[in-house]
């Protein structure tokens, strides 16, 4: 079937995307039977953060309030044994995960995970954050917001090209503009970075935007990622070059993002980098085979679930944690590694 459109390609991507997850998780029900008795019986979990801050705009949910966050943590410091991300790689290869073991990852780099850092250091809990290349700049789905969600003058239409996929959209509403920031959005996820970065271009043409990074949603400098990894239970892991969907790439630009990225953090840092996250969760087989022939020793995934000793390092599911109620926050930990 030939595809006529991004939006189509990223439909049939997120269906074999969904299929290949699948495949794993029936693999690890089929492990975790034959494991049980061979494997501790202990549960892990590997917690996902965004942002640790207060937006009045936040279309994908990614903000947990920093007091929220800080009684996430308390909670997790009282009642649970927060460990890193490498010991949670580490104890569940050796089938010995800790009784109510959590490790903390915070994802894309924005600067506000400074302010994570500092509830993270106060109570001594380690923490991961993985960490895009582009350095200091703000990312493609909060560049669209801005132009879309935010009250600024527009004109009544856009119309533009996007990858060979004509956009005719009413923006003469708010209504309408949502509709427009959804599939530029959705078109978006699947764009190699040039056209990612043509179609920025042409919309902040279009509407006459200023394109600066905005304090409140740029990404850390090298400087902040190094002051960052400085800090005691603190680790930086890579998180590919430009933040691509990469089941969507060819290989050569999958070996370019995950490559150059860990190479730009290495020499911030003068340190080896071994983690890695799957932007947007996706992963196909060849990103999998790639991750671990570059030397990858653990990777996470978004899949909702706890980790178990049979887990393969470069598949590590990991629970997103929104901007929920303390009982519910409580709730989901109990879920993922038992109750106290």
């Amino acid at each position: 079937m030939m595809l006529t459109s991004p939006h189509e390609e990223l439909q049939a991507l997120r269906q074999k995307f969904e299929a290949t997850a699948a495949a794993y998780a029936n693999t690890e029900r089929e492990m975790s039977d034959a494991g049980r008795s061979l494997a501790g019986s202990n549960r892990g979990a590997i917690l996902m953060y965004h942002r640790v801050a207060h937006l009045a705009l936040d279309p994908a949910g990614l903000c947990v309030g920093p007091e929220v966050f800080q009684a996430q943590m308390e909670h997790l410091a009282r009642t649970c044994e927060p460990i890193s991300l490498d010991v949670m790689t580490a104890t569940a290869s050796s089938g010995r995960i800790p009784r109510r073991a959590v490790a903390i990852t915070l994802d894309d780099g924005y600067l506000d995970a400074v302010v994570a850092s500092d509830i993270l250091s106060s109570l001594h809990v380690p923490a991961t954050f993985f960490v895009n290349s582009s350095a200091g700049g703000e990312t493609l789905i909060d560049s669209i917001a801005r132009i879309f969600l935010e009250d600024l003058p527009l004109p009544a239409a856009l119309d533009l090209e996007v990858a060979g996929t004509p956009v005719h959209a009413a923006c003469a509403t708010a209504e309408d503009r949502r509709t427009t920031f959804d599939t530029l959005r959705d078109l978006g996820y699947c764009l190699s970075a040039t056209a990612r970065r043509d179609l920025l271009w042409a919309l902040y043409d279009w509407c006459g935007l200023d394109p600066a990074p905005r304090p409140s949603h740029r990404v850390l400098t090298p400087w902040e990622v190094r002051e960052l990894a400085s800090r005691p239970g603190h680790t930086i892991g890579a998180h590919t070059h430009q933040h691509l969907w990469l089941p969507a790439q060819p290989l050569s630009i999958k070996v370019q993002e995950m490559a150059v990225n860990r190479r730009y953090l290495e020499d911030v840092l003068g340190q080896d980098v071994s983690s890695f996250a799957y932007p947007y969760g996706a992963y196909d087989e060849e990103t999998v085979r790639l991750c671990r022939s570059l030397g990858f020793r653990t990777a996470v995934t978004v899949e909702p679930r706890p980790v178990r000793p049979w887990d393969d390092s470069l598949l590590l599911p990991r629970q997103e944690i929104k901007n929920i109620d303390h009982a519910e926050f409580a709730m989901t930990v109990d879920a993922l590694v038992g109750r106290p």
